[in-house]
């Protein structure tokens, strides 16, 4: 077995230890870091970074700069440890393959079988659970979910199938429609009882916009409205799930009602509280909170903030709920200031427009998913988020730098 082959099955293992078995991905990354440095001894890993590489530590050292004006400096170097994962992913893909090129194609079963095996280890608990108490909510949201926050395995899950539906139009050997599709369809099935409103928004977003640009270059322009049509009224009916239609109505009603007058819709609200208010509550707070500190609060010092700046709102008892903004833009912005979140979009805004560049679907959309699901989650807060997007924007990178490179070449 070439070394080659190795590096990918180590980092195939990382993943499906990332994706099922959470508290033991510390030990899958120091695997990670023990055969990149065989392979640096070996001479099959050279040092070749990217310069896009650079924006993930650049981040990170916005936030160890924002260490020094903590009020609890023991706790904020320990948050600090929480994103070395901005560094460290970045420096492992900065030592490219000497003579192969990176491969989705090798590191995807593991994926799927990682998104696999975390979607069943929420199952079969909650349909136990259903099955003793017979209550409806065992089967959706954090229920379904016990390794992962419920929107962060949702945009797992979102790109477990974007990578599928490629592997099977690249015709990759071995991806059939005979159980992709089934796959693909559990997947969807799985979001949905996820209940995670940004991630099945993300979902049927997609679905339009990719089905109508297939049916106008297929159709023409008046049989591909037909057929947008229909395919809209298909997508939309997933609303009609009783659950999901609850909250949607609800976030409209909120959103309307606070429109009219933001500071007496959050000095009203009244426990219990459903989670549109609460986020509503919480951006108004974030954004006052920016307006007095453009230059951030400090690392880590968004709690007590954010706990007295809900107190004035009038919302003493949200407030002890010590909640994050639930997005992560107003979250880097609280903590690191308006210069930190400008580098946050200008992280993002790269990467897409390298996706957009190379032609590369899958880096389009996961940057997308990203930017998408931060306007509703603190989506880099949480270990899951972090190890998820820094690895995966990093490796799809330097997959086709090493793929241009050996087309040029040859």
């Amino acid at each position: 077995m070439n070394f080659e082959r190795i590096y990918h099955i180590v980092w195939g293992i990382f993943l499906v230890v990332f994706l099922s078995l959470e508290h033991w991905t510390t030990m899958a990354l120091l695997l990670v870091i023990l055969t990149t440095i065989v392979g640096i001894v070996l001479k099959e890993l050279h040092w070749k970074p990217h310069k896009l590489l650079w924006l993930f530590p650049a981040l990170y050292i916005a936030y160890a700069i924002g260490v020094f004006f903590s009020d609890d400096l023991a706790h904020a170097s320990r948050y600090f440890e929480y994103k070395l994962s901005f560094v460290i992913f970045p420096l492992l893909f900065a030592f490219r393959l000497r003579d192969a090129s990176l491969s989705l194609r090798k590191i995807l079963p593991f994926f799927l079988g990682g998104l696999v095996l975390s979607s069943l280890l929420g199952i079969i608990p909650a349909l136990g659970c259903y099955r003793e108490t017979g209550q409806m909510s065992c089967l959706f949201s954090s229920a379904l979910s016990p390794i992962h926050h419920p929107t962060y395995l949702s945009a797992f899950l979102f790109m477990g199938m974007i990578c599928l539906f490629s592997a099977q139009r690249r015709g990759w050997k071995g991806y059939r429609w005979g159980w992709t599709i089934p796959l693909m369809l559990f997947f969807t099935i799985c979001q949905l009882f996820l209940i995670s409103l940004a991630g099945v928004l993300l979902l049927v977003l997609t679905i339009l916009i990719y089905g109508g640009f297939v049916f106008y270059r297929r159709f023409g322009k008046w049989k591909s409205i037909l057929v947008s049509a229909l395919l809209t009224a298909a997508c939309l009916s997933v609303f009609a799930i009783p659950k999901i239609r609850h909250d949607l109505g609800g976030t409209v009603y909120y959103l309307r009602d606070y429109l009219h007058d933001p500071l007496h819709f959050v000095r009203s609200r009244t426990p219990p509280v459903s989670g549109s208010e609460t986020r509503l509550c919480l951006w108004t707070a974030s954004v006052e909170l920016i307006g007095e500190h453009p230059l951030g609060v400090g690392t880590d010092n968004l709690d007590p903030v954010m706990h007295t700046k809900l107190t004035e709102l009038g919302q003493p008892g949200m407030a002890d709920h010590y909640y994050n903004p639930h997005n992560q833009y107003f979250q880097t912005a609280i903590e690191i200031g308006l210069p930190g979140m400008f580098l946050l979009l200008l992280l993002v805004f790269a990467y897409f427009c390298y996706g957009v560049k190379v032609r590369s679907w899958l880096m389009t959309l996961l940057t997308v998913n990203l930017a998408f699901n931060m306007l509703f989650e603190s989506m880099l807060q949480r270990q899951s988020g972090i190890v998820f997007y820094t690895f995966f924007l990093c490796f799809l990178l330097i997959r086709f730098e090493q793929q241009k490179q050996r087309t040029a070449i040859s």
